[in-house]
């Protein structure tokens, strides 16, 4: 019961990932009217395991395990006297499922509902189109050495609350590499991440990170650098785009 442990891996540079982070973020394309090039990023939350099965070996690091993630999401306007633009709140049940070192599966439903910030309404006269969406998804990660690990995901929505706007369908897929460092226990990522939705007509979304990992007995710190272009990760924008760069600090819970 409620193991601290994970089996199915970190996807690293997943801009839907619930984790906590804080990210400062330097924009050089935006068509979200009226924010600045500057924002503060904030995520909080994490994954909690309630319920582990080993395999019949009893092999702790195999087997299923039943999990809960939640989370926050907000983007703040560093600009604009920290304006709060938007935010999302995060849940999901997960099933996880482990039967080798090298092969992890998950299904489970998601949950997402968002929100515009009230100072930004305020501000702009931007009114809420009532971005809500829970879905049933399943992926897959492939560890292919002690380095290379690659995943790909798919979603489906089953309840949206904007109909006109939104699309069920979404697809996403990734790389990830980690490079032992000089020092005991820090390594060094790099990771890439490609998302695509179909109320969005299947435009791609990249983010990419490169940084340093910081492990402890059952966390993992992580440290470095950000890139992204796509649509604004914040339900509520979905219909826009952006591109930016930025520095954050992750710690995977």
């Amino acid at each position: 019961m409620l193991p601290e442990y994970q089996l199915y891996p970190v996807n690293l540079a997943d801009p839907r990932r619930i984790q906590f982070s804080l990210k400062t973020l330097y924009f050089d394309q935006t068509t979200i009217d009226q924010t600045g090039e500057h924002r503060f990023d904030l995520k909080l939350g994490g994954r909690l395991g309630l319920l582990h099965l080993s395999d019949p070996e009893g092999n702790s690091d195999l087997g299923w395990l039943l999990s809960l993630d939640a989370g926050f999401h907000g983007q703040f306007d560093i600009d604009a006297s920290q304006d709060n633009i938007g935010w999302d709140g995060i849940y999901a049940l997960v099933l996880s499922y482990r039967p080798s070192h090298q092969l992890a599966f998950k299904i489970g439903g998601y949950h997402i509902s968002s929100h515009v910030g009230d100072e930004f309404i305020e501000r702009t006269g931007r009114t809420r189109i009532n971005y809500t969406r829970e879905e049933l998804q399943a992926g897959m990660n492939l560890v292919l050495d002690n380095r290379w690990q690659w995943y790909v995901e798919a979603g489906r929505a089953h309840d949206m609350r904007s109909k006109e706007l939104q699309e069920p369908w979404r697809a996403q897929t990734g790389l990830q590499y980690q490079q032992p460092g000089p020092v005991r226990d820090i390594s060094w990522y790099a990771a890439l991440d490609i998302g695509a939705t179909e109320e969005r007509d299947w435009q791609k979304d990249f983010s990419v990170q490169l940084g340093w990992q910081i492990p402890t007995e059952t966390r993992v710190w992580r440290v470095g650098f950000e890139a992204y272009d796509g649509k604004a990760q914040l339900g509520e924008f979905f219909q826009d785009d952006e591109r930016y760069i930025g520095v954050g600090l992750w710690l995977d819970i």
